[in-house]
C-alpha cells in the first residue's frame, strides 16, 4: 500500500503522513550522559504526562543523545536528532523525549499528531561510511554535532524496548516502541555550541556510546488521552 494511499492528514499544515505503526529501519547512534537533574525537569518537565516520573538521583540524572538515519526501506526515509529522558510509568520504563529534529515535514506532523512527540525540522549532514560524522543545524545556527567510531559488536541481535510518554497540546500520548539491531560499542565526542538549545548537554558527562546497525523500529500503536 503506497503512503498516499494509506495517510493520515495533519489538519493544521495540511501535511500528509502514514498511520501508526511505522516500521522503520537504518542506523543509530547513542551516548548515555549524567546531567544535572535541575537542567533535566526543566527541559523535559513540560512533556512529562501524569504519572510519569523521571529517572533522577539527588542532583543527577540521565539523558541520551541520538543521531539517527532512517533509510529507504522505511515507511519515511528521514535524518533525526534527539534527546530522551528516561522515567517510569508505575513500573514500566519510558522515555520523554523534550528536544527533536527531522528533515521530513512528513515525520514532524506525523510524530507530532500520533503520539505527541514536539519534532522540528532541522537540516542535517550525516556520513555513516567510515568514522561516525553528524550535524544537524536550525536555518543555519547549529544545535548539535558529533565525530563517532564505531567498535566492538557485542554477539547477536539485540531487542531494545523505547516506549515513550509524551504530553503535548493538552494531551498525553504513550507509544509502544521496538527495535532490533546490531549493537555496537563506540566512542564518541559531540559538541553543543553555546547559542543551541542543547548547550546545557555540554554540562554533563558521557558515560557510554553504542551503535546500532541493521536496526529495524516498530513505532506505535499508541493511545491519547485529554490532560
Amino acid at each position: 500500500m503506497s503512503i498516499a494511499a494509506a495517510s493520515t492528514v495533519d489538519v493544521a499544515s495540511r501535511v500528509a503522513y502514514p498511520p501508526e505503526p511505522w516500521q522503520l529501519g537504518g542506523s543509530m547512534l547513542m551516548t548515555l550522559w549524567r546531567v544535572p537533574a535541575a537542567d533535566v525537569r526543566r527541559e523535559a518537565g513540560p512533556y512529562v504526562p501524569e504519572g510519569v516520573r523521571l529517572a533522577t538521583a539527588g542532583r543527577h540524572a540521565l539523558l541520551f543523545t541520538a543521531f539517527v538515519r532512517y533509510t529507504p526501506g522505511s515507511v519515511l526515509s528521514y535524518d533525526e536528532l534527539l534527546i530522551a529522558a528516561p522515567g517510569t510509568r508505575g513500573v514500566k520504563p519510558v522515555a520523554v523525549i523534550p528536544h527533536i529534529w527531522v528533515d521530513s515535514p512528513a515525520s514532524k506532523a506525523g510524530g507530532r499528531e500520533l503520539w505527541g512527540i514536539p519534532k522540528g525540522l532541522a537540516e542535517f549532514e550525516q556520513s555513516w561510511d567510515g568514522p561516525i560524522v553528524a550535524r544537524a543545524a536550525v536555518d543555519g545556527t547549529e544545535l548539535a554535532s558529533v565525530r563517532a567510531a564505531q567498535g566492538l559488536r557485542v554477539p547477536g541481535w539485540r531487542r531494545l524496548p523505547m516506549p515513550t510518554a509524551q504530553r503535548l497540546d493538552g494531551h498525553d500520548a504513550f507509544a509502544d516502541v521496538q527495535s532490533l539491531g546490531r549493537l555496537h560499542l563506540g566512542s564518541a565526542a559531540w559538541s553543543f555550541p553555546d547559542d543551541s538549545p542543547l548547550a546545557f548537554i555540554g554540562r554533563g558527562r558521557p558515560l557510554v556510546t553504542s551503535v546500532l546497525r541493521q536496526m529495524t523500529i516498530r513505532f506505535g500503536p499508541s493511545t491519547r488521552t485529554p490532560s
